[in-house]
């Protein structure tokens, strides 16, 4: 029987010299600073992955792979579901909050989105 991998990729780029990709990673470091920001995002999205068993970390802190036993169905309702949490979570507005700090003009789009303006 074949086995199902799931991925997902957030973002690459096809160019060395890609701004967008290159801001993305400025505001990621600008993120990633934040402490208490990066505590609180990872202890919410670590219950979220530990309790929908998709890809939740090892006892290394790696992220591992979804529970061989859940469906298709069950993948991507979960990963939907995981989703939803976030967005009601705050953490979004929470991103945009750091982000402003450091003199972004930040704001959440009419997608529900973190927006960055320059």
């Amino acid at each position: 029987m074949p086995t199902l991998t799931i991925g997902i990729v957030t973002w690459y780029s096809n160019f060395d010299d890609d701004r967008e990709s290159a801001q993305l990673v400025d505001y990621l470091a600008i993120l990633r600073s934040d402490e208490a920001y990066m505590k609180r995002f990872y202890n919410f999205w670590d219950n979220l992955c530990a309790r929908y068993k998709i890809c939740p970390r090892d006892e290394r802190g790696h992220y591992g792979v979804a529970d061989e036993s859940l469906s298709p169905a069950e993948l991507w309702t979960g990963a939907a579901e995981m989703l939803n949490e976030l967005q009601n979570s705050g953490l979004t507005e929470a991103t945009v909050e750091v982000l402003k700090s450091s003199g972004l003009n930040a704001h959440v789009n009419e997608v529900g989105h973190v927006s960055v303006l320059f």
